[in-house]
């Protein structure tokens, strides 16, 4: 196996990569097929990273799965719906895509990174508490559609413009 270019295909019976799986492995290009539907606490952290496949299919992304690595961009695919706290914090990620199919975006999910630009889906109802705190997010255009933000998402950027729709709910 070359751990710098990593790839988990589907395996008959494998749906979840453990606790610690990877952890502090140097890993620079990691795909992960759909049929992986969790990724385990601290599985893939401190890796360095440099470009994440996550392919369709993927729910479950648990505490710091990901965090610490050298992202640059990533695509959020439609089916991961659950990131749990620090899931993708501290990764150097820049430009942030959520495709069409994620719903929620979770606590503090992408915190500390170098976020720039988000492009956040149609199908978007909710927003939790500190999800994009410490980035350099500047302009936000949330969705039509989009119901409910908590406190602090955006805490520590250097917000200067702002969209809201109309669907809002309920801002805490």
């Amino acid at each position: 196996m070359n751990k710098n270019n990593l790839v988990i295909p589907a395996i008959a019976g494998v749906d979840e990569i453990a606790d610690n799986a990877f952890a502090n492995q140097p890993i620079k290009v990691l795909t992960i097929d759909g049929s992986i539907k969790t990724v385990g606490v601290n599985a893939f952290l401190n890796c360095g990273i440099a470009k994440l496949n996550l392919k369709d299919g993927i729910e479950h992304v648990k505490a710091r799965g990901f965090s610490k690595n050298k992202i640059t961009s990533l695509s959020v695919p439609g089916t991961l719906n659950n990131v749990e706290p620090n899931g993708f914090s501290e990764s150097n990620i820049v430009n942030l895509t959520f495709e069409e199919g994620v719903t929620f975006i979770g606590d503090s999910s992408f915190s500390c990174n170098a976020i720039s630009n988000i492009k956040f889906p149609s199908t978007l109802k909710g927003i939790d508490l500190g999800a994009f705190k410490s980035n350099l997010v500047e302009t936000v255009n949330f969705p039509d559609g989009l119901e409910t933000i908590a406190p602090k998402i955006f805490c520590r950027n250097k917000i200067t413009e702002v969209t809201v729709p109309l669907s809002l709910i309920h801002i805490s």
